[in-house]
């Protein structure tokens, strides 16, 4: 029996490691654009899903009035639109007003908005159904349509001190080649350039150092400018929690759209390395390059 048990462990030992190493060869797996298409390959989740257009509650008592045979029976039915069941995930939500255009469904809505990177104008960008519980996104396909999505995650205070400090030393002629950048209230900061991070647990906290090469600090005065303006829109183009991996996943992607911007400036000669500490929470993601 012993030797029985012993080999059906070694069993589901050698399976664990075969999905693991398969799990690492498909992560880093690069797909080719036909590996993405064929009768073998689903269409997208997103395209799957229901899309809805938007309507304020005005074009929605129009189109009642056209549906509904009485004033009675829409009276009733709106009385079931406005029960109110569930409460939305996360900060900063507002109920819908008459003039706001919603997703036409029937329910209580609520609305998340954020400032339009043009005008500055805040606009909605989440819609949350208090009478079924569901949220509602943009649809990447189609601009000005709907579609459901997941749960925002409800961001997590946690009780975190975080001190920071940091010196560069001149060169011998004078010329500072290694420059420090260190953005601990990542959340303020993302505020305050239109890319905001309510749904982030916090603490949050960026810190950067950055070295030239070839004895020139073109290179590191480039990307220390620019690295958090990477970062900061793939950080908050989403509401829900970021697996550990997503989070490694979208610095890599933050710092390639760095090399390809840094590439194609006059401070491509020059170059640097540098060293990368994110904090989430109680998360933190360090790098070097």
């Amino acid at each position: 029996r012993g030797a029985a048990a012993a080999e059906a462990a070694g069993g589901e030992a050698w399976r664990l490691e075969a999905v693991r190493a398969r799990a690492e060869e498909l992560w880093w797996k690069e797909w080719k654009p036909e590996e993405l298409t064929g009768e073998d390959v689903l269409g997208s989740a997103e395209r799957r899903l229901p899309e809805f257009t938007t309507a304020t509650q005005a074009e929605k008592f129009k189109e009642q009035q056209q549906s509904i045979a009485s004033l009675r029976e829409w009276i009733y039915s709106k009385k079931e639109e406005q029960v109110e069941l569930y409460t939305p995930a996360g900060p900063s939500w507002f109920p819908a007003g008459q003039a706001t255009s919603v997703p036409r469904l029937p329910g209580v809505w609520y609305v998340h908005e954020r400032h339009q990177k043009e005008g500055g104008r805040p606009a909605p960008w989440m819609f949350f159904n208090a009478s079924t519980g569901k949220y509602y996104r943009s649809s990447q396909c189609d601009e000005g349509k709907w579609i459901q999505t997941g749960t925002p995650h409800s961001p997590v205070a946690h009780d975190v001190a975080v001190s920071h400090a940091s010196i560069c030393l001149p060169a011998a002629g004078g010329r500072k080649d290694d420059l420090a950048v260190a953005l601990s209230e990542l959340a303020r900061t993302g505020t305050a350039l239109k890319f905001p991070l309510p749904f982030l647990d916090k603490p949050a906290a960026l810190y950067l150092l950055f070295d030239g090469l070839r004895g020139s600090n073109v290179g590191a005065e480039f990307c220390a400018k620019r690295f958090h303006s990477h970062l900061l829109p793939r950080l908050s183009a989403r509401p829900t929690d970021f697996e550990d991996h997503e989070l490694l996943a979208i610095i890599t992607d933050a710092v390639e759209a760095l090399d390809a911007a840094l590439l194609e400036s006059s401070a491509r000669y020059s170059g640097c390395g540098f060293a990368l500490a994110l904090l989430v929470g109680r998360r933190l993601v360090v790098g070097t390059l």
